[in-house]
């Protein structure tokens, strides 16, 4: 497979999150009817929501084995197909029964023949909104701070909501004028909001340690303008282990990579990677679907790639063959590990949200949106920071790992890792990654 507007001032921005972290915690206001499905916040009669549903979770599919996993990702394989006639899946809980959602009668079609090829239990839902319908306003929230939207700064994430066939907006802290606002453009049935003072903005990690060919995943690069990031996995466009994967904001406008050994190769502008450094994720050449934050460096030959990632500490010089990789979407549950080189190998992390649009902080305070990207939490422990971005995230096996993303940022208030799923590049880039023999 895989063949500007007004400004506003970053300072203020900044501060509206610092002080939404020190605000009381609000609860949702009374008067509003909680779906049957549904799970609402505790209530506040002094917060005017517009008719918005305020939610304490996100509620998202949670398959219990690989077999469930796998066909859930060929929904969301559906749905991304048929924006117009298929919405999101969800796995009841009790039953295990995947449920496919139709949202036209040409959607009705689609999942019967789909249901017919599945080996899982299956139902078909139907649903108000299209998987096209909710990705539209996912990804257009991300703007509005662009537009001059009041309030928008504090919005922070904007994710899927499986269960309920609608979007999540996490804020910061509430703004009756944003709610207000929120609800002139998209109604209250597609989305709800979750207030959470706790966290905010995730931060853009970009500084093993003198990596040389063949490369392996995990270790220190460096590109225009970015002093230290780190690489993830070997990926092949011809016959050859001829490139490597990283993040695209760690090169957003292309151009020469290199180790501190030697010269590594290039990012073409545009089709090699998908990050402006104003907005955030953007589309690779010629595609109208976001895949989160990655670059393909294309190896200068004879250089070349190998399947293997650093493990351990940041002074490492051990690693591990890549003996598989992910050939789905993340999904909540699954447990990974994010080996980059100024932090080394941290984690497990274990994924809670997917399919995420994420407002980030660069270094240098620039807001921006990572969109399309899987959130892993882990909580406790050493977490990954500046210097990582663009590493390897994985599973392990007894034999070695199990390749499931590129690390994109981490969480500031709690310990979370945000990263492209390695299934979202194989869509979008040519090639695919390569794996180490058995």
């Amino acid at each position: 497979m895989s063949r500007r507007p007004k400004s506003v001032s970053q300072r203020a921005i900044i501060a509206a999150f610092a002080v939404a972290v020190l605000a009381v915690p609000i609860t949702a206001p009374q008067g509003i009817a909680v779906p049957v499905r549904g799970a609402a916040a505790p209530a506040s009669a002094d917060i005017e929501t517009s008719g918005l549903l305020i939610v304490d979770a996100i509620p998202q599919a949670r398959p219990t084995n690989e077999d469930q996993a796998q066909a859930l990702s060929d929904a969301l394989d559906l749905a991304e197909a048929n924006p117009d006639d298929v919405g999101y899946p969800w796995i009841d809980p009790t039953s295990g029964t995947i449920e496919l959602s139709a949202a036209s009668a040409k959607g009705d079609d689609l999942i019967a023949a789909s249901r017919a090829a599945m080996s899982q239990r299956s139902a078909v839902r139907h649903v108000k909104f299209s998987f096209g319908q909710l990705e539209k306003i996912k990804h257009e929230i991300t703007n509005l701070v662009a537009e001059g939207v009041p309030g928008a700064s504090l919005i922070f994430q904007t994710a899927p909501d499986h269960l309920n066939s609608r979007i999540i907006i996490s804020v910061a802290a509430p703004s009756e004028v944003l709610f207000a606002e929120l609800t002139k453009r998209y109604g209250t049935d597609a989305i709800a909001i979750q207030i959470d003072n706790k966290d905010g903005p995730a931060v853009a990690a970009g500084g093993r340690q003198s990596n040389a060919s063949p490369f392996w995943g995990g270790a220190k690069i460096t590109t225009p303008g970015q002093t230290g990031c780190s690489d993830s996995f070997a990926w092949t466009v011809s016959t050859t282990a001829d490139s490597m994967l990283t993040a695209a904001h760690c090169i957003p406008s292309g151009g020469a990579v290199s180790t501190p050994a030697m010269a590594m190769g290039s990012v073409t502008s545009g089709s090699g990677e998908n990050w402006s450094t104003t907005t955030g994720t953007t589309y690779y050449t010629g595609q109208s679907t976001y895949r989160g934050d990655v670059a393909l460096i294309r190896i200068t030959s004879p250089k070349v790639s190998a399947p293997l990632v650093f493990v351990g500490p940041s002074t490492s010089i051990s690693g591990k063959g890549v003996k598989s990789w992910r050939s789905r979407y993340s999904v909540l549950g699954d447990v990974v590990y994010v080996s980059g080189a100024t932090t080394g190998e941290t984690g497990p992390f274990t994924v809670d949200s997917v399919g995420v649009d994420r407002l980030y902080i660069e270094s240098n305070l620039t807001l921006i949106w990572a969109r399309n990207i899987t959130q892993a939490s882990k909580y406790l422990g050493t977490c990954p920071t500046h210097g990582d971005s663009g590493g390897s995230v994985y599973s392990l096996l007894a034999t070695g790992v199990i390749a499931a993303g590129t690390y994109s940022g981490f969480g500031v208030a709690q310990c979370t890792a945000f990263f492209t799923d390695i299934y979202r590049s194989f869509l979008g880039l040519p090639g695919t990654i390569v794996i180490d023999a058995p």
